[in-house]
């Protein structure tokens, strides 16, 4: 059976919208999670007692979710999100509140494409490029946030086309993100061919 994701610990959610972060804080976030800037791991911490008052219950979170990867996959865009205080976040918005104290302007871009890839040197971001990537998506305002064929989008947040094939409801393969749609469309029946089925 093919693996739809490479990383370990990581699960495909349901579609679900992310709610709005900017009521949860830094020190929100301390509490509940640690981030590696060189390894791109979000970490859940042990639960305390002020956060989970009951032994047994608190004990149970904190074999099963202590010290293991945070996140889960969003299997229509294949970015990472996690749960903190009832609110999904992307994880690359919580890396750079812990980074730097303060939620990003704007969705952070990942410098090599890969969604799943959150070393900080991969998806720091400033003002300069938030200013190129506004630039380019006004160059690039073609009105087409929809599949323009299976598996084919356009993602006008970061001005990149992405490739995925949906091997079942609730789950999917994330070929990663390319600068041009004929890319994408290459990559996508490339790896069709591959598994032996034809590219619609």
């Amino acid at each position: 059976m093919i693996k739809p994701l490479k990383r370990k610990g990581l699960m495909i959610l349901k579609k679900n919208q992310c709610r709005s972060d900017m009521k949860i804080t830094k020190a929100d976030i301390d509490d509940v999670v640690t981030y590696n800037p060189e390894t791109g791991d979000l970490i859940w911490k042990e639960r305390t007692p002020r956060l989970i008052p009951r032994d047994r219950a608190r004990s149970t979170w904190n074999t099963k979710h202590a010290g293991k990867i945070a996140g889960s996959v969003c299997n229509t865009t294949g970015h990472l999100r996690v749960k903190i205080m009832g609110h999904n976040l992307y994880v690359r918005r919580v890396a750079h509140m812990m980074m730097t104290g303060a939620w990003p302007k704007s969705l952070s871009r990942h410098n090599d494409g890969n969604y799943l890839n959150m070393r900080w040197s991969n998806i720091a971001d400033s003002e300069a490029q938030a200013a190129a990537r506004a630039e380019e998506k006004k160059k690039n305002a073609l009105g087409i946030d929809r599949p323009v064929r299976p598996g084919i989008v356009y993602d006008s947040y970061s001005g990149r086309w992405l490739s995925f094939i949906n091997l079942s409801k609730f789950v999917m393969i994330n070929l990663g993100s390319f600068a041009t749609d004929s890319e994408a469309i290459k990559a996508r029946a490339d790896k069709m061919e591959s598994m032996g089925v034809i590219a619609s």
